[in-house]
This record gives structure tokens, C-alpha cells and sequence, in this order.
């Protein structure tokens, strides 16, 4: 489907450098969350919402200054410096991840936030000038499949962390990758910036202006808000996941990366099929026909994942050899795949949507407008979810 674009310069460079970003931050947050409930319990799973509210307050708090920066220097500059400072940031995840401290543990993933806040506008502003316009689906679709190929992956890895024997191995993985993208970073082609845009210090100003920048064209802001409810789901998912093993199925810490496993692989197979699918139906051309009909395709197979969870949950020490035979296991790995595929679907053209509406000066400042909006909706998920959580704590009680 790509071949062609990876062959232009600059975009393999950058394909890279966004793979191994969203690949980091899910390793981290998925480890924390598999320390938390590993060594807490209960109690740690009830922790797992506000791992995921912390690694997204910093696209709420910084997402505007960053559209600015991005937007008045040329983007390869801001993804250069984000990498390189992600190596020390690295090291402190190690640290704090094998020290065992919430405190630490939770310090960086708000850090590891941080700096996904400052490369995510930059890194959706620089697509069309490292794949070009006439690619721009192709280049969306290729991002796509692989952002959420790479967060399903991290969680994979993080999961492993659950594992006190297995700890060092995964989180060891966040220095050895920072590396690699930092490496990356400096084969990113980039524009010129626009000078005339003022980057203001004030971040609080910055977040008040970015909440309403999107709003100037309505087409730009129905799809920031068809985006940020795609995000609201997958921070739903993501701590699905996380604690669904555990959880739902009952199993100990030593089935847990299995059966996630098992769940990443349907999901990843859904993302994937999506994003080249919705590039073979649209051809190239910048339409969101397909919006609609992938949102309710989407949301059926979501609301039968609810069913499932609000069954009945397997035996106490549920092994994963039984959660294979069961029936629910396989059904809600079926429902996450045809979720994934209609979710891929539903993201792809909007995402293309934003990137091609935008003046090319106000393309960074648009996407972090976006940024902040996913945010919200994610966060609102993340309460939902710590709400439901201790909903159920206490009617079990």
C-alpha cells in the first residue's frame, strides 16, 4: 500500500520516530499499571484510571504552547529536541519502575505525557511535507495502522513488568528505543516555520485561545470532535486491558501477559485491516463518506464488549488454559477486532481531514487544538472508568 512513500526522504525517518513514541509511552504506563496491581491489588487496579488521566493531563495543560512552537519553528527542530531529552526520561522510568515507587512511577509517566504533547502537533503537521500532498491518505493510513499497531505493542511489553523476574527485561526497553528514535530525529525533513506566529510563555493563556482556534471552520471542528471520541474509547479499551485479565477473567499475574497478548493481537489485526481498507475505498481522495457508517459499525461491537463485561465473572484463579475454552474470552476478542476495524476506519479520513483543511502556518496550532479536545474526552473516560470501578468495589462490598 506504502511502499512508495516510505521511499520518499524524510518519511521513513519520521514513520520511525512516531512508531517508537507511541510504542515508549504504552510501555511505560502499561508497566506502572501492572506494578500497581501486581503489588496492590484491588487496590492498585483502582489506581490504573489515574495512570492514564496523568499521562494525558499534559496534552490538556501544554498542547496549544506546543501548536505554537511548532507552528513558528520548523517542526524537525521540536522533534529533535523532544527526542533527545526522551533518553534521560528513559532512564528515570527504569529507575522509578525497578525502585517500586507510586510516587516516581507516576512522576514519569506525567513526564513521558509531556513529551508526547510537544511531538504529536509537530509530528501530524510534518506529514504532508515528508510524504506529500498526493499521499496524504496513504500516509494517514500507514500512520495510523502503525501508531495503534505501536501502542498495542508497549502495552505487550508493559505487561510483562507484572513479572518481578521479567521487570528489568521490559522497562529496559524504553532506553534502548529512545536511542533509536533520537537517531531518527535528525533525518525528519521539515518546513521553514512561520515567524510571524507569537509563541506565548503563559501556558494557561495558550490553552484558553487553543480550546477555541479549531472552532473558526466548522468541518475542522466536527472532526476534532469525531477524533476525540474515537480517543475516548481507546483510553476506555486501553484500561480495558489492562485490568480485563485480572479482573473479568480472573487470572493471576503469570496469565496476564498471555491473555493480553491474545487481546493486542485482535485489536492490532482490526487496526491494521481498517487503515488499508479505508485507503482502498476512498483511493486517494480526501472524503469523510465513510465516517458515519464506521462509527455505528463500531459502536455495535463495543456495546456487545459492555455485555461481556458486565456478565459474570469467571472463577477466582481462573487459569489461562480455562479462559481459552470459555466462549467470552473469544467474544470479546472478536468484538475488540471489528471495534479496531471500524474505529481505523472512522480515524483515518479525519485525521487526513485535519491535516489538509488547515492553512499550512496554522496546521501545528490546529492538531493541538485537536490534542486538547482528545484530552478531555479522555480523561472523561478514565473517570468513568475509576467511577464504574469502585461502583463495583462497593457493591461488592
Amino acid at each position: 500500500m506504502s511502499r512508495s512513500i516510505f521511499l520518499r526522504a524524510g518519511f521513513d525517518a519520521l514513520f520511525t520516530v512516531q512508531f517508537i513514541g507511541a510504542m515508549s509511552g504504552n510501555i511505560l504506563k502499561m508497566a506502572v499499571c501492572s506494578i500497581l496491581i501486581s503489588s496492590g491489588g484491588g487496590n492498585g487496579a483502582g489506581l490504573v484510571p489515574y495512570v492514564n488521566a496523568l499521562f494525558i493531563l499534559p496534552f490538556f495543560l501544554f498542547s496549544a504552547l506546543a501548536g505554537e512552537i511548532c507552528d513558528r519553528f520548523p517542526g524537525r527542530k521540536a522533534v529533535r529536541t523532544v527526542k533527545l531529552l526522551e533518553i534521560p526520561l528513559s532512564l528515570l522510568a527504569v529507575w522509578s519502575a525497578m525502585s517500586g515507587s507510586t510516587v516516581m512511577m507516576l512522576i514519569s509517566v506525567f513526564l513521558y505525557g509531556t513529551a508526547a504533547t510537544f511531538f504529536s502537533p509537530a509530528k501530524y503537521a510534518l506529514i504532508p511535507d515528508n510524504a506529500g500532498k498526493e499521499n496524504l491518505l496513504k500516509a494517514n493510513a500507514a500512520v495510523s495502522a502503525s501508531t495503534y499497531v505501536s501502542i498495542l505493542l508497549g502495552l505487550f511489553i508493559g505487561s510483562f513488568a507484572a513479572d518481578e523476574s521479567m521487570r528489568l527485561t521490559a522497562v529496559m526497553v524504553l532506553p534502548a528505543v529512545s536511542l533509536v528514535s533520537a537517531a531518527a530525529s535528525f533525518l525528519v525533513r521539515s518546513g521553514s516555520g512561520t515567524k510571524s506566529v507569537r509563541v506565548h510563555a503563559n501556558f494557561l493563556r495558550t490553552l484558553f485561545t487553543g480550546l477555541t482556534f479549531g472552532r473558526r471552520d466548522w468541518r475542522i471542528f466536527l472532526a476534532i470532535l469525531g477524533c476525540s471520541w474515537f480517543w475516548l474509547v481507546a483510553s476506555v479499551l486501553s484500561i480495558m486491558f489492562q485490568t480485563a485479565p485480572s479482573l473479568i477473567f480472573s487470572m493471576g499475574p503469570e496469565d496476564t501477559p498471555a491473555a493480553v497478548c491474545i487481546l493486542i493481537v485482535s485489536v492490532a489485526a482490526g487496526v491494521a485491516g481498517g487503515s488499508v481498507s479505508s485507503s482502498v475505498l476512498l483511493k486517494g481522495r480526501i472524503s469523510v463518506r465513510l465516517v458515519p457508517v464506521s462509527a455505528l459499525f463500531t459502536a455495535a461491537f463495543l456495546l456487545d464488549a459492555a455485555l461481556v463485561c458486565l456478565g459474570e465473572s469467571a472463577p477466582e484463579g481462573t487459569a489461562l488454559s480455562g479462559a481459552l475454552r470459555s466462549f467470552t474470552f473469544w467474544r470479546t476478542a472478536a468484538d475488540l477486532f471489528l471495534a479496531a476495524f471500524g474505529g481505523s476506519m472512522f480515524m483515518v479520513p479525519l485525521n487526513t481531514c485535519l491535516q489538509s483543511l488547515p492553512k499550512e502556518s496554522e496546521r501545528a496550532r490546529v492538531i493541538a487544538s485537536g490534542n486538547i479536545w482528545n484530552s478531555l474526552f479522555m480523561v472523561a473516560g478514565s473517570l468513568l472508568c475509576s467511577l464504574s470501578m469502585v461502583s463495583g468495589s462497593l457493591a461488592a462490598a
